[in-house]
């Protein structure tokens, strides 16, 4: 079972963490590196990744549900995820 109130406070925090521009101080390694904390605290956490990342999944190039970055994307997720034909 998942920990849903913790997924979607954690999807706010990111939110809010682009609203106010961190993403635009920090080089895309470094996103990707923060990101990839905030997973892992989710983890911990037991917390869901479609959750966290609802929304936002496209906006990052990351796929909600394996997590791998610079994928394409159908409504947040991969096509090895997905199993949706490319186009």
């Amino acid at each position: 079972m998942s920990n849903h109130t913790g997924s979607y406070m954690l999807n706010e925090v990111i939110k809010s963490l682009k609203e106010i521009g961190i993403f635009n101080k920090l080089t895309r390694t470094d996103s990707r590196a923060l990101l990839k904390a905030v997973f892992g605290v989710g983890y911990q956490y037991d917390c869901n990744p479609g959750e966290i990342l609802e929304d936002i999944a496209e906006e990052f190039d990351v796929c909600y549900s394996c997590l791998t970055f610079d994928v394409p994307l159908r409504d947040g997720i991969c096509q090895k995820c997905g199993r949706w034909e490319s186009a």
